[in-house]
């Protein structure tokens, strides 16, 4: 199974379409109640007693929501943070295959977290694909390892096949909890969560997000399209060794914008890399001066993890998924800006555009 660290790309320049789409989380399952929930403005977080004096807040998927994983798998030699997304990824997958037809097996492209936290087993999109009744085409698959950022590497590593001409529809996708015993235990001793009047912190979420993209041409209206990717995972980027600031997503931004015609496709709408921790804000700011032309200060903003906690590995695909589909309704102005950035070194960055549809996609 070949595993992508994401290193530095140019944007693609083809675009294609982002089609059906499957997603849970905190907020529900199936992307339609999901992204109600989401523009209702209506959080789904849970309080989590620590210690007698000590409260956070989750955003976890109800346990009684998820299916079980087959007894099989009882024996197999994976972790509970594994098997918590193996049992997310199922529900999202097969809500989205259930949406497309298929005539032979589709390539994966899943972002997963990064790699000092990633699943066990490098066999997550076998064991994946036997839950979906087979419809993966597992050995053209590949795993995109790097957290938050990953989704939108994964979209960018899915892109390059398509413009290659090998396939014309892949599923990409990306997946992760943080609400499991030993990633809390973690998150605690880092001291990155919310206890009591400690607000500089997440709320550690969970989801799974997939995605068809496909080649379309000669269409008038196809519907939201991914314009351009940007990626990069490289120590050089995310710092300046004059100054010592935060410029990776500027970096990263920059590259995007000098890779398309910017004033088409300057963002009305745009999702920072927020996920509740101030550190990000310096890095923002920094992005939003390197390219003040480009990033208008009347722009409507979106921070998924205001409602949805933080979702890692699946993060930045579940931004993208939510601006297409409202996008293809109508109720998002486009183009909009996704930025993503992981703990480690990997940022990245995809515009979405697209004219609204007459109606929704079918669940």
């Amino acid at each position: 199974m070949p595993v992508d660290t994401a290193s530095t790309s140019d944007a693609v320049p083809a675009s294609v379409t982002i089609g059906p789409v499957g997603v849970i989380n905190a907020l529900g399952w199936q992307h339609e109640k999901v992204f109600a929930n989401y523009l209702g403005c209506m959080p789904n977080f849970t309080h989590l007693e620590l210690a007698p004096d000590q409260q956070t807040l989750l955003a976890k998927v109800d346990n009684s929501a998820l299916e079980p994983l087959p007894a099989l798998y009882d024996n197999l030699a994976i972790s509970l943070r594994e098997q918590r997304m193996l049992r997310l990824a199922m529900m999202a997958l097969n809500e989205c295959l259930s949406q497309v037809e298929c005539e032979h097996p589709l390539p994966l492209f899943l972002a997963l977290p990064a790699e000092d936290e990633a699943p066990s087993s490098d066999e997550f999109p076998g064991l994946l694909n036997h839950l979906c009744g087979e419809q993966l085409a597992v050995d053209q698959s590949r795993l995109i390892n790097g957290g938050r950022a990953a989704g939108i590497a994964a979209l960018h590593k899915a892109f390059e096949v398509i413009n290659s001409g090998a396939y014309s529809r892949v599923i990409v996708g990306g997946v992760d909890s943080l609400v499991t015993e030993k990633t809390l235990d973690e998150l605690i001793s880092a001291q990155r969560l919310v206890i009591n009047s400690h607000f500089d912190a997440i709320i550690p979420g969970e989801a799974a997000v997939f995605v068809l993209l496909e080649a379309v041409e000669g269409v008038d209206n196809p519907g939201p399209m991914l314009m351009a990717t940007q990626i990069s995972n490289d120590k050089d980027d995310a710092l300046n060794d004059e100054d010592h600031l935060p410029v990776g997503m500027a970096q990263v931004v920059t590259r995007l914008r000098e890779s398309i015609d910017s004033d088409a496709l300057q963002p009305k709408t745009l999702f920072p890399p927020f996920n509740g921790e101030s550190r990000w804000v310096e890095e923002w700011g920094e992005c939003n001066l390197k390219n003040n032309q480009f990033i208008s200060a009347r722009a409507r903003y979106e921070i998924p993890a205001s409602f949805c906690g933080d979702m890692g590995a699946a993060h930045s695909l579940f931004a993208v998924a939510l601006c297409a589909d409202q996008l293809s309704i109508g109720l998002m102005k486009g183009p909009v800006l996704v930025c993503a950035a992981s703990d480690q070194f990997m940022r990245s960055a995809a515009i979405v555009d697209g004219r609204p549809k007459n109606k929704r996609i079918a669940a």
